[in-house]
């Protein structure tokens, strides 16, 4: 009995790393977002000095980047958070003792 009372501790513990790491990203992608509408012509100066790059793909790699960040923010610390929090109590217990 003891170890199961651990082991779902243990999940609790889990989900609320995984639903802070989620709404870190969030504040990141936002961040990144705010950034980009408004210094988006300085970073793009900046960046088509670096790397000579159009002002279309400098917007297409800022877009794409938030998008896959976006992506793996939800894949990685969401879901699995949803997916621990759908288990109830009793469930995730008798899972442990048997």
């Amino acid at each position: 009995m003891k170890e199961s009372s651990n082991i779902v501790w243990d999940l609790e513990v889990f989900s609320g790393i995984l639903i802070r790491c989620f709404f870190v990203g969030v504040i990141f992608v936002l961040i990144w977002f705010i950034l980009f509408i408004v210094g988006g012509d300085a970073g793009y100066a900046i960046h088509a000095k670096l790397f000579q790059i159009s002002r279309h793909e400098y917007d297409l790699v800022n877009y794409y980047g938030m998008a896959l960040t976006k992506a793996g923010n939800f894949l990685f610390p969401l879901f699995p958070y949803l997916a621990i929090r759908m288990m109830p109590g009793k469930y995730r217990a008798s899972m442990v003792r048997s």
